[in-house]
């Protein structure tokens, strides 16, 4: 197996997110776990009509990646900045 790829979110409203995605829907990449908030990407997916298998990777206090489904580390935030900044900072950590 590749080794997994911490992905910050960035701009929740910028291509960034639209290029990974697309990448994802291609199956040319799945060994990343994105660092978002889940209600906010939830949100996103909503507006953008698009359905993802997603896995919360940080369950329990462990780390339980699949391979298999749109993997995310998520954790609290109130606004799409505050996401931007905790997204680096956490996936810094982690790695």
């Amino acid at each position: 197996m590749n080794k997994i790829i911490a992905i910050s979110i960035g701009d929740i409203n910028g291509i960034g997110i639209e290029l990974l995605l697309n990448l994802y829907f291609k199956k040319k990449i799945n060994n990343f776990i994105l660092f978002t908030n889940s209600a906010i990407f939830l949100k996103y997916l909503k507006k953008k009509k698009l359905r993802l298998k997603i896995n919360i990777v940080n369950k329990n206090d462990r780390l339980n990646f699949n391979k298999n489904k749109f993997n995310i580390y998520t954790y609290k935030c109130k606004s799409n900045e505050e996401n931007t900044y905790n997204s680096i900072k956490l996936s810094y950590k982690e790695c």
